[in-house]
């Protein structure tokens, strides 16, 4: 049986993280802002219903957590109060009206739910014909 999507609260640092090979290339000398949005997790915030809201899908609820994993252990055991970093959609080729980039964002959560997420330098062998 597929493992349950997360429906957790929350909560992120201000560090950044390094992004590698999923990450839409960008200009090295680029001023185009890495976040959309910061948000304050409140009590019953979910994870998913961020991705919703934010990216038009639940399943991108995975980049929500790569993006603020620095301080995100466990992604079903997140306390409320802290800042989630939203990331600019054309961070992780986000595109909920793209077919490839939702079976993307599903292959992703397989991993990380079942504890096989490598971290951002494994995420290009997550391509989905890969």
């Amino acid at each position: 049986a597929p493992a349950a999507v997360p429906d957790t609260v929350l909560v992120a640092d201000t560090a950044l993280v390094a992004d590698t090979a999923l990450v839409a290339n960008t200009d090295a000398d680029s001023v185009a802002p890495q976040w959309l949005d910061t948000v304050v997790v409140e009590a019953g915030t979910r994870l998913t219903l961020l991705s919703l809201s934010y990216y038009g899908d639940k399943v991108f609820w995975v980049y929500l957590y790569i993006a603020n994993r620095d301080v995100i252990k466990d992604p079903n055991r997140v306390p409320a109060g802290a800042s989630l970093r939203i990331p600019m959609p054309d961070r992780y080729r986000i595109d909920a009206a793209d077919k490839e980039s939702v079976a993307r964002a599903a292959k992703l959560q397989r991993e990380i739910l079942a504890g096989n997420f490598e971290g951002v330098d494994a995420l290009d062998k997550l391509a989905v014909n890969g």
